[in-house]
């Protein structure tokens, strides 16, 4: 190390100190810690009511917890509904659509204006967040 460096504090206990070696504190001074769970967190900021009226926004977000947690679903229901719009709404007519299944539309995906994007994935994410959305109502 150089000298006349700022060493940091750690450093300086274990080498001035000779007594954290001799009693061997070292061992205790380096314990990791749990990382604390998001339930432990929330239990820990309901039981203090200052630190709610310190940190309202963080209260109205664990209030609508259950709320922001369906609101993440609107992404997948959304993109489904885009792409079809979009690479669709052009080359059928609404009667055509009504009597096409969802196995229709795919197959035909390769073809034309809905040519490039993984509608099966699209399909897969909407109706994974469909279903999600339908057990939690």
């Amino acid at each position: 190390r150089p000298t006349g460096a700022v060493r940091p504090l750690l450093h300086r206990i274990v080498d001035e100190d000779p007594s954290v070696m001799r009693e061997g504190l070292l061992p205790q001074l380096l314990v990791p810690v749990d990382q604390p769970s998001f339930e432990a967190l929330q239990a820990a900021f309901a039981s203090s009511a200052a630190t709610s009226l310190r940190h309202g926004f963080l209260k109205l977000v664990l209030n609508q917890l259950e709320v922001l947690t369906l609101a993440q679903l609107l992404w997948p229901l959304s993109a489904w509904e885009a792409a079809l719009r979009d690479g669709w709404s052009r080359q059928l007519s609404q009667d055509e659509a009504s009597k096409m299944s969802i196995l229709e539309l795919l197959s035909k995906r390769e073809t034309g204006a809905a040519a490039g994007r993984d509608y099966g994935r699209l399909f897969d994410d909407f109706a994974a967040a469909w279903n999600a959305l339908v057990t939690a109502i």
